[in-house]
């Protein structure tokens, strides 16, 4: 293990990774339930 290697910088990348994934996972829900409401407003 490189303990020289700053913590904080490997726990930005990991934040950065998180926070990534959940606005794909967002963007992704978002956009499935815009679908759906457009199906409902169609009936």
């Amino acid at each position: 293990m490189l303990s020289q290697v700053s913590p904080f910088r490997n726990l930005r990348f990991i934040e950065y990774l998180l926070l990534a994934a959940a606005y794909r996972s967002l963007s992704r829900l978002s956009s499935a339930l815009s679908a759906k409401a457009s199906t409902l407003r169609s009936f």
